[in-house]
């Protein structure tokens, strides 16, 4: 078994932040992938899994944490820079973030320009977005999923989506 830093997960975070899952196309999804041979009822890779990601995946799983997040890199971090004057923005992501937990929108502004901006809007290196919920494959072979397999689960989910990947 690789330890957990060689792991690698693939999460899909909605483009759209705000962008809400039902508990209904959750389970339509699973059903769907069921189908298809992608995974089993437990979200398990199964036989079509290499379809969707060169070498497969260990298994799928839709996280719907209880309040929003950002989605990155979980060992070693990412960094985050205003896309105006590459500032660091560590403390502000914590203001935006506080903000929309509590109802006020992804707002905040940049300390050293001023700028106002929202959390999609922020520069993450390596590549990090906020959600309200993420379609996550761990034990992932590969970087990313292949277009077929995005192109049917954003029209499956009615969101396009922004591809983070993170060890651990």
């Amino acid at each position: 078994m690789p330890k957990a830093a060689h792991q690698i997960a693939v999460i899909l975070v909605p483009t759209d932040p705000d962008h809400c899952l039902t508990e209904e196309a959750a389970d339509g999804l699973l059903t769907e992938l069921v189908r298809k041979g992608v995974v089993d009822e437990r979200g398990r890779a199964a036989q079509e899994a290499d379809c969707w990601i060169p070498g497969g995946f260990g298994r799928i799983r839709v996280d719907r944490p209880r309040r929003p997040v950002v989605y990155g890199n979980r060992q070693g971090g990412y960094r985050a820079q205003c896309p105006r004057c590459s500032a660091s923005l560590a403390r502000e992501i914590e203001v935006g973030l506080s903000n929309w937990r509590q109802g006020q929108g992804r707002g905040f502004s940049c300390q050293d320009c001023q700028e106002e901006l929202s959390l999609e809007e922020v520069v993450f290196s390596p590549s990090a977005a906020p959600g309200r919920w993420a379609l996550v494959f761990s034990r992932a072979e590969a970087l990313q999923l292949k277009e077929e397999a995005l192109e049917w689960l954003t029209e499956e989910l009615q969101t396009p989506f922004k591809t983070v990947v993170s060890r651990g």
